[in-house]
């Protein structure tokens, strides 16, 4: 669909994020980037969302191609579509959804993101050990596809534990070879155990957010992982740089998602404007 003199106009196309909060978002400037350098005839938005059945409702009447799905309705979403992909079924959270004549279906292209950016950094998962901070969609996400990438141990620790028992069995059910443990408090964490740290909770969103955990003890090879990219920089990865460990922003994450859910709604592959979206973004948040 191509832009004509005039756009936007009546054939216009629409996507967009739902969640809350969502300002922060940088998915419009992923997505309207590629819209308009390929001159396709879409716009993508943010939609802060207070009652999700009536928004998806909402959506669906207003002709909207697709959406994606942040916080904190990634889990919650799945119980008004009308399919869900294999691969968003085993994570237990939809980050993406297809909307055609068909209804609405679900897919999760955070897993896939996530491994992505693993390999941009030369980290191969195969038989390493991970502790996993947070048990909500993007720690469901990063821990369906380390196992699927058959990493040896996984350890969850999340505030509310039922929630850290509940990604255990999840994961022990489709990964019965990934050996899976769940902490209680934080005092039970030895990084020396780990070779990949995720911090996949909120904490770090805030610039005055503290480092959610200390990294004492590390190994030097570990690598500290935040799927938060605003601040690109968190207290987190401050602390990793300080101690000269490779540190990982949640940036390469968000575009490599966001591309595979172009794949998913438009059927294009834009895989090779990752490196130049990255540089647009970085240039974005410097400044903020």
């Amino acid at each position: 669909m191509k832009i004509s003199k005039d756009f936007p106009n009546g054939q216009t196309k629409f996507l967009g994020l739902i969640g809350f909060p969502i300002k922060h978002s940088l998915s419009p400037q992923i997505h309207n980037y590629l819209f308009r350098k390929y001159s396709l005839n879409y716009i993508y938005g943010c939609f802060e969302v207070r009652h999700l059945k009536e928004a998806v409702k909402g959506l669906f009447n207003l002709g909207f191609v697709g959406f994606n799905v942040t916080i904190p309705y990634k889990e919650k979403i799945i119980s008004y579509l009308d399919r869900v992909d294999k691969e968003a079924e085993v994570i237990g959270a939809v980050n993406t959804v297809r909307v055609n004549g068909e209804g609405l279906a679900g897919f999760n292209t955070d897993g896939r993101g996530f491994l992505k950016s693993l390999e941009k950094f030369s980290f191969t998962p195969q038989g390493k050990a991970v502790l996993i901070l947070g048990a909500g969609g993007g720690a469901k996400a990063a821990a369906t596809y380390l196992a699927k990438a058959k990493v040896k141990r996984i350890a969850v620790y999340d505030i509310i534990y039922k929630k850290s028992i509940s990604l255990k069995n999840r994961i022990e059910k489709f990964f019965p070879k990934t050996e899976v443990i769940t902490l209680k408090e934080k005092k039970e964490i030895s990084l020396r155990e780990f070779d990949l740290v995720v911090n996949a909770t909120g904490v770090g969103l805030k610039k005055e957010d503290p480092s959610p955990i200390k990294l004492e003890g590390a190994k030097k090879h570990l690598v500290v992982y935040d799927l938060i990219y605003n601040p690109l920089l968190t207290s987190f990865l401050k602390e990793a740089k300080k101690k000269k460990l490779l540190a990982i922003n949640g940036l390469w994450m968000l575009i490599w998602q966001a591309l595979e859910a172009e794949k998913i709604w438009l059927g294009i592959n834009f895989y090779k404007e990752a490196s130049t979206i990255y540089q647009i973004l970085t240039r974005y948040l410097r400044k903020c």
